[in-house]
């Protein structure tokens, strides 16, 4: 429903009556204050989108016969995953399938046991078709379970299933350049289909905490930072946490080592940020510990921006790491304004 001009007016003079300003002088305002939880690990909108999908792609719940019981014995073990060429291994996938399947014959709202049939038909037998209906009978009967929804995440990192993965994300994840996370995710050698959606969606994560630069309150300084691990570690110190740091597009190259799963530090993984930026990107004190390294050694001579973030303290810093791989601030950014250290609040020389 429109409002009538008058009508503006005495909504207008009824909000400014009741913040009871004392004076008319301008003041600061201060930031609005940031999404909620902007680096978790799942945010809720992100869950209730995958839920959601999966309400339309779940295998149904057929009724459970008459005089059945939910106690019988467990499912035949599930094959090693890898080979899927080999007959042996195939042939056992086969009978777990006919096992887990009897099972959920007697107990068909067994979250594990849709679990363990979708992860047979994902990573044994090549069927993502068939894996994405009990994976997401998974996620439905038990929402809470991370590896529940990711398993489902990475049934859908193909490329032929790519429309599914972005109806699993949420409106604000859309909006990311989510595609590009993907080839990243796809790119990363020696990485296992779980690695990869861990990859993606921090990846997410990291594009999230980036946006948040904009509502924190920036401060110039002067400041070498000898140990980054040292100004980070008040922030990064849970094992959600998250921590990014960024360089131009042409530098990419330099952290394209960190494809390669079995020499890059294991906390830390490659990305894309906005406008083309190269990032890197891992959760909690080793991702601290192994990105002070990465920044004195491979990113020497560029400027970079480092972001830290939990789901109520954000820092970023900006700066140009120097030939001896120390980082030169130029400003610091927070949110609240005291997550920056006072180390770094020295203004800059003028």
């Amino acid at each position: 429903m429109r409002c009538s001009p008058s009508a503006r007016v005495l909504v207008s003079l009824a909000l400014i009556g009741s913040l009871a300003l004392p004076s008319c002088k301008r003041k600061h305002v201060a930031p609005a204050p940031l999404p909620a939880d902007p680096s978790a690990e799942a945010p809720p909108e992100s869950v209730d989108a995958l839920r959601d999908l999966c309400r339309t792609l779940a295998v149904r719940i057929k009724p459970r016969p008459r005089g059945s019981s939910a106690d019988a014995p467990a499912p035949a073990s599930v094959p090693a995953v890898g080979a899927v060429d080999e007959p042996k291994t195939r042939l056992d996938a086969l009978k777990a399938v006919q096992a887990l399947e009897e099972r959920l014959a007697r107990d068909p709202r067994n979250a594990e046991l849709h679990f363990q049939l979708g992860r047979v038909y994902l990573r044994v037998l090549s069927n993502p078709t068939a894996a994405e209906e009990h994976l997401c009978r998974a996620v439905l009967e038990a929402p809470d379970r991370e590896v529940y929804r990711r398993m489902a995440r990475e049934a859908w990192l193909s490329p032929e299933h790519e429309a599914t993965l972005e109806r699993s994300l949420s409106p604000v994840d859309q909006r990311l350049e989510w595609r590009e996370h993907v080839a990243e995710a796809r790119r990363l050698q020696a990485a296992d289909g779980l690695e990869r959606v861990v990859a993606f969606e921090d990846g997410l994560a990291a594009q999230r905490l980036i946006r948040s630069v904009n509502r924190a309150r920036r401060q110039r300084t002067h400041v070498t930072v000898d140990d980054l691990a040292t100004v980070l570690g008040g922030i990064v110190a849970t094992p959600d946490a998250l921590v990014v740091v960024t360089v131009a597009a042409p530098a990419r190259t330099r952290l394209a080592a960190l494809r390669d799963r079995t020499r890059a530090p294991a906390a830390l993984w490659p990305g894309v940020a906005f406008g083309g930026r190269a990032m890197a990107f891992g959760r909690g004190p080793p991702a601290v510990a192994a990105i002070g390294p990465l920044v004195a050694k491979e990113l020497r001579g560029l400027p970079i921006v480092v972001h830290a973030g939990t789901p109520t303290r954000h820092l970023h810093l900006v700066g140009r790491v120097d030939s001896a791989g120390k980082l030169t601030l130029r400003s610091a950014s927070a949110e609240p304004f005291d997550a920056i250290p006072e180390a770094l609040l020295v203004p800059k020389n003028r």
